[in-house]
């Protein structure tokens, strides 16, 4: 009896990980000259020393005017149909948002504003950090994912689509193994209880 709970123990125990526990990285598009860039900015600077979360994400900060990052901030743009080239633009895991409000702000609808964006934020970071999501700025970077643009316009490829599937099912396989594995465990822990139980009653 023995031999067997500590057979399920040691299973139990090495259940591979579900998380990878790397952090959620905040995609940060900004212009040096913008007022709300550095808002939030200064805003995910604190954020990072809050202990509920700087342990979950990293930020990576890409000045517009270098060419090369406004070469993938239109490629982002693209990806997410948006046509505005507005900052900052943040992307966080397989999620997006533009603008920031000013947290200094006396004004009762720009103090809820605030306090409306503040939460979304947290809430982008707790998803991609918790659901291991795709970086999709990195995956366009790397050229994984594929997008054409125009002067006038930007439109998302044809490959886009696939791209989407392929990110979809990936997201739907880590979901599956983290469904998975708490069915092995939950197998183990009700087989270990009900030796357990047998135990008692013979003795």
């Amino acid at each position: 009896m023995k031999k067997v709970l500590l057979i399920l123990s040691l299973l139990i125990i090495f259940i591979p990980k579900v998380h990878a526990d790397e952090k959620a990285v905040v995609n940060v598009f900004y212009r040096e000259s913008c007022i709300h860039c550095k808002d939030l900015h200064s805003y995910l600077d604190e954020l990072s020393e809050d202990v509920s979360y700087k342990d979950m994400f990293k930020v990576n900060y890409m000045e517009v005017s270098d060419k090369k990052n406004s070469e993938l901030f239109e490629k982002v743009r693209s990806y997410f149909n948006v046509s505005s080239s507005g900052v900052p633009f943040y992307v966080i895991g397989e999620a997006y948002n533009v603008g920031f409000p000013n947290p200094k702000s006396e004004d009762e609808y720009m103090k809820k504003q605030f306090e409306a964006r503040s939460k979304e934020i947290k809430d982008m970071i707790k998803s991609a950090y918790s659901n291991d999501e795709t970086n999709i700025v990195e995956e366009i970077k790397k050229g994984n994912l594929t997008v054409k643009t125009t002067r006038a316009t930007t439109i998302a490829n044809e490959s886009k689509k696939d791209n989407n599937e392929d990110i979809q099912a990936k997201v739907l396989d880590k979901k599956k193994d983290v469904m998975d594995y708490t069915a092995i465990a939950a197998v183990f822990l009700l087989i270990t209880s009900s030796l357990l139980i047998l135990k008692k009653k013979r003795g």
